[in-house]
């Protein structure tokens, strides 16, 4: 809608002069964020990825707007974020390869049959 994007940190310090200050807002956004996708995940189950739009006005106040299933990275390079956007291409990757060793390792597990202790 004609806006852009900027990180976080750097629009908190335009409104909020208080590093501290900044620092509680951003640890309770991503405290927010991790406390919604466990959530979600507990109810629909594993989602992998999720884009969740956060508000926060100048009060430090944050709201949820919506959440996203497929998250939109190019923002993070349009605000400058090359190592985040490299994170949000690669950890679902990261995901999905622990998932597979996961139920490679169930399978592996329940086909093993110790020796009868007994003989």
């Amino acid at each position: 809608g004609g806006g852009h994007a900027i990180t976080m940190q750097k629009l908190l310090k335009q409104w909020i002069q208080n590093e501290e200050t900044v620092q509680q807002i951003t640890d309770k956004a991503g405290e927010l964020g991790v406390q919604m996708a466990a959530f979600l995940e507990e109810s629909y189950g594993r989602l992998c990825e999720l884009a969740l739009d956060l508000a926060i006005d100048r009060k430090g106040q944050i709201w949820l707007l919506e959440v996203n299933p497929k998250p939109a990275r190019e923002v993070f390079l349009q605000a400058g974020e090359r190592e985040t956007y490299r994170r949000a291409i690669t950890r679902p990757l990261e995901y999905a390869v622990w998932l597979h060793e996961q139920k490679k390792r169930r399978k592996d597990n329940s086909t093993y049959q110790p020796a009868n202790p007994g003989t």
